[in-house]
């Protein structure tokens, strides 16, 4: 059987119904769970967007880069040819 400070000791170790009614409070729930995760999944296709579309604009920018190398060296020759 069990003495008052054996009990007293359980009390002090194991979490009390009031314990727990504050760990519900403190605890998501499922729903606020799944909005979190939902507004992350958005920011992760924003993110995955941008990186996309900084990509394809870096490939554009060299592109540009080699079309003005090419002009570049034409302008060359006809002021070359032209003195």
């Amino acid at each position: 059987m069990l003495s008052k400070s054996d009990i007293k000791k359980l009390l002090e170790v194991l979490a009390t119904k009031q314990d727990l009614e504050l760990l519900r409070e403190e605890v998501a729930t499922k729903a606020e769970y799944n909005n979190v995760i939902n507004k992350l999944d958005a920011v992760y296709k924003e993110l995955k967007d941008f990186r996309e579309e900084q990509s394809a604009h870096s490939g554009q920018h060299e592109e540009i880069d080699k079309d003005i190398g090419s002009l570049q060296e034409r302008i060359n020759k006809i002021e070359q040819a032209a003195q």
